[in-house]
């Protein structure tokens, strides 16, 4: 499968700053941005294309490319993963959990979300829900997280749709022919299939059985993501 993109669809592209595998979210054979960037998942549509950048000396790295196969309300993503199998594990258990629908209906007007290693709090409720509004789901991603199974790097001629700060889209349209045409060769050439394939920089760690009460023996507490840039 490959990327295709129509004359009226748009092509995004931003620096994921600290890919925690909650924004994006590549589990369960969806790709899934629910929380982080809302003026992305404001104005997205069916069909288009976004993709997230390293920062910093590695910005010419591809963190994620999906293409956005539905778009739907928070309420409506929410009501998605509570009865649909395959999306269950979106909603995280504990916060040690990455899934990224944190934002369950009965806890909209208390503001307060579900734990999770997204380490979104109450801060957050705006930008994620009211002013994101959306939730963008793709079936059609490939996700390299940290680059440690493909590392695939912008050529010279592409480096102008990395973004300063936010992101770009509108002015990505001369580029989007030559990004569609360097990263299915590069799918080609790679063999690189479809969905998850790559490690999020700070993935959570499984924390290990406490064997017994004393304080001493118990996990040290994981490290506590930072927040998302805007």
């Amino acid at each position: 499968m490959k990327l295709e993109l129509s004359s009226s669809n748009r092509f995004y592209t931003y620096k994921v700053a600290y890919d925690f595998g909650t924004a994006p979210n590549p589990d369960f054979d969806t790709c899934t941005l629910a929380i982080c960037k809302p003026m992305i998942r404001r104005t997205a549509k069916v069909g288009d294309i976004i993709v997230g950048l390293d920062c910093l000396k590695d910005q010419d790295r591809i963190i994620y490319c999906m293409q956005v196969d539905e778009v739907l309300t928070w309420p409506e993503y929410v009501a998605r993963c509570e009865t649909d199998k395959s999306l269950n594990g979106k909603i995280p258990k504990n916060k040690n959990e990455a899934g990224d629908c944190i934002w369950v209906e009965e806890r909209f007007e208390s503001y307060e979300p579900l734990p999770s290693w997204s380490g979104h709090g109450q801060s957050e409720f705006n930008s994620d829900v009211l002013t994101g509004k959306n939730v963008l789901l793709g079936k059609k991603f490939w996700y390299f997280g940290r680059g440690d199974k493909y590392e695939i790097r912008l050529p010279k001629e592409l480096l102008n749709i990395i973004p300063n700060r936010g992101h770009r889209s509108n002015s990505n349209s001369e580029y989007k022919d030559a990004f569609i045409a360097f990263f299915n060769m590069i799918l080609d050439k790679e063999k690189i299939p479809l969905g998850k394939n790559g490690t999020p920089k700070n993935a959570p760690q499984p924390q290990p059985k406490q064997k017994t009460c004393s304080r001493k023996d118990a996990p040290p507490e994981p490290t506590k993501p930072k927040k998302c840039s805007y």
